[in-house]
């Protein structure tokens, strides 16, 4: 009996010294064992879709960093010491102190440490940024561009790449617990493929660097199928760093590709296309530098006399006098005809978030008198039109002579890569017969042979082309006409042609600022193929 009360006494004991206990452990969680008392995640990476080029090479998330995670141990301080700055250093010391895991961008081959691939979604350089657009660093939701006009099949799925390791009953890291990356449909191959191809895109951007065209744009389309190979234009942004662009006066988010502007000369294969038609391309015609019409004198080039002039000679040296002739001789209706018939005045879309402007392409009834004719036949007055449409016009001449509304989004593609065909409506027509075809396509080789192409030739490659140097109307600060200049032609190589067209704003003259350019381009595609 007396043994019993012993126990019942001490059950008594230990159950009034429980709260007090409690209370302790409560004030001093360090006593507590080392048991898992739960699992933390921290999120190394988070992917959107992907957006490819026509050959599947990827255009976003190429940029590869290598990241470690090291346990909170002293050795991983001793390893680390030798590949840490100072600041990194101090913060691994803390990371020790605090008992939770370090991780950092490195290469370190140490058996010791996870080590994993991630990647960012744009590099710094702003490689084709006007197209892909950006997204918004608060959302991740796109904001311009391919990311916006399909941000829905861009986000479908969370693609995540984690580290997960179990932790004490205060937060620590535990020894020898879970201690593992973890990936969910980070590799996934869900996104859209778009027309651009990636080596003729970097082979653009490329030029437009080593030749200074720091306010332009340049396209390159394939001629037969109207897809957009290459689309660029200057000043880009960093797409990492967008703030950094927002204030900058030269508008750096403006698609200059896709935007219009005064066209000047290369019109003249418009005209000249008018005239075939109309069975007018026997016309000749003398030059002696200038031509009064309307009591407004239109002049040549640098006031050059060209003398005798058939349309060959014409073209090859932008002759304005006889553009004039031809363009009243063939009628301004047939002319505006023949430029609706190669893509002027259309608006139409890329992609949602991607237009190209319709320009302006005077109707009949603007065109009032013979000055007014005069303008239109070297692409002055008020016509306007954007690098593209420049583009898809020259590629019924360098094709087969078809009509083809430029295209950039070839197809949707599965989280297992499979294709799908984007669907969207193709706008093509016949614009010339294989025989005006080729007389145009004449004219334009012939430009290589004299007159102003001649120093922006290809030296392996099939080509032709048109040089422009177009009047703005308007003054810069020193009170001079700023010039917007154009080179217009296409490239054979293989059995593919390519039409390139490169603009330049506020410059000299289409041969000297974007020959070089489309020379540059048109070998190097060449080359490739």
């Amino acid at each position: 009996m007396k043994r019993k009360s012993n126990v019942l006494i001490i059950l008594i004991l230990l159950l009034a010294m429980l709260p007090f206990r409690m209370c302790y452990l409560c004030l001093h969680p360090e006593s507590l064992p080392e048991i898992s008392n739960s699992t933390q995640n921290i999120i190394l990476s988070e992917l959107r879709g992907e957006i490819y080029d026509c050959n599947m090479e990827k255009l976003v998330n190429r940029e590869a960093e290598n990241i470690i995670i090291a346990r909170p141990e002293k050795e991983s301080a001793e390893i680390l010491k030798d590949y840490l700055d100072k600041e990194q250093y101090n913060r691994l010391l803390g990371c020790i102190n605090s008992s939770v895991p370090f991780i950092c961008e490195e290469e370190v081959e140490e058996d010791r440490f996870l080590s994993e691939t991630i990647y960012k979604r744009y590099g710094d350089d702003g490689f084709c940024c006007h197209v892909l657009g950006y997204i918004n660093s608060v959302d991740n939701l796109g904001v311009s561009g391919i990311e916006k006009g399909f941000n829905t099949l861009l986000t479908e799925e969370d693609r995540v790449m984690y580290y997960t390791y179990n932790t004490t009953a205060h937060n620590k890291m535990l020894a020898g617990g879970k201690n593992e990356i973890v990936s969910e449909n980070y590799y996934s191959q869900k996104g859209v493929s778009l027309t651009i191809d990636y080596d003729i895109q970097r082979i653009v951007e490329n030029a437009m660097w080593l030749y200074d065209i720091n306010k332009g744009a340049v396209v390159v389309l394939d001629s037969d199928s109207g897809e957009i190979r290459a689309m660029a234009s200057r000043p880009c942004f960093n797409q990492n760093n967008v703030q950094a662009s927002l204030d900058d006066e030269n508008s750096p988010f403006l698609n200059r590709a896709v935007s219009a502007y005064s066209v000047g000369s290369v019109f003249k294969l418009v005209v000249a296309a008018a005239a075939v038609k109309e069975g007018k391309d026997d016309f000749t015609s003398f030059c002696d530098g200038s031509l009064t019409i309307s009591e407004k004198t239109f002049a040549c080039s640098d006031h050059a006399a060209h003398g005798a002039v058939n349309l060959e000679k014409a073209m090859a040296y932008s002759c304005n006098t006889y553009f004039i002739r031809l363009a009243l001789e063939t009628g301004a209706e047939n002319i505006i005809r023949t430029a609706r018939n190669m893509g002027f005045g259309k608006a139409f879309e890329l992609s949602e978030g991607i237009y190209c402007m319709s320009g302006n392409l005077p109707q009949k009834e603007e065109i009032t008198t013979d000055g007014d004719i005069a303008n239109l036949s070297f692409g002055q007055g008020g016509l306007l039109a954007t690098p593209l449409q420049i583009a898809s016009a020259y590629a019924c001449v360098a094709g087969t002579g078809t009509y083809v509304q430029p295209k950039l989004v070839k197809n949707i593609i599965s989280s297992d890569g499979e294709k799908e065909e984007f669907l969207q409506t193709e706008y093509r027509y016949r614009a010339f017969s294989a025989e005006e075809t080729s007389k145009l396509k004449k004219l334009l080789e012939n430009n290589f042979n004299e007159g102003t192409c001649v120093d922006a030739k290809p030296q392996n490659c099939v080509s032709g082309g048109k040089t422009s140097t177009a009047q703005t109307g308007w003054l810069d600060e020193d009170g001079n006409e700023i010039l917007h200049s154009w080179f217009a032609g296409y490239v054979e190589t293989g059995n593919k042609s390519y039409t390139i067209v490169v603009f330049k704003e506020n410059g000299q003259s289409g041969g000297k600022d974007c020959g070089p350019v489309f020379k540059e381009i048109a070998e190097r595609i060449a080359n490739n193929h």
